[in-house]
């Protein structure tokens, strides 16, 4: 799951885009925007990726922004990776 919070209001522009849905989240001050980056294989119990939310940040036309990101993982992810898996 991704977190974006935005600090600072941009006058125009540095959204941030997700190409395959053709959406764009866009940047108020105090607020974030949520994702899940991940969705669960019913035929093999895993994570994976979903493809449909790459994404991008737009450039800051006018003003100024700063954020910050959080990256929550749904699962244990340090036992497999100790265990040489990058799954």
């Amino acid at each position: 799951m991704s977190v974006r919070v935005v600090r600072h209001l941009c006058a125009q522009g540095g959204g941030t885009y997700f190409d395959k849905l053709d959406i764009m989240g866009v940047p108020k001050a105090g607020r974030a925007i949520l994702w899940y980056n991940a969705v669960k294989n019913n035929s093999t119990g895993r994570w994976e990726e979903d493809p449909r939310l790459t994404h991008e940040a737009q450039p800051v036309v006018k003003g100024l922004k700063w954020g910050a990101n959080k990256w929550v993982h749904v699962k244990d992810w340090v036992t497999p990776y100790k265990a040489g898996r990058t799954y």
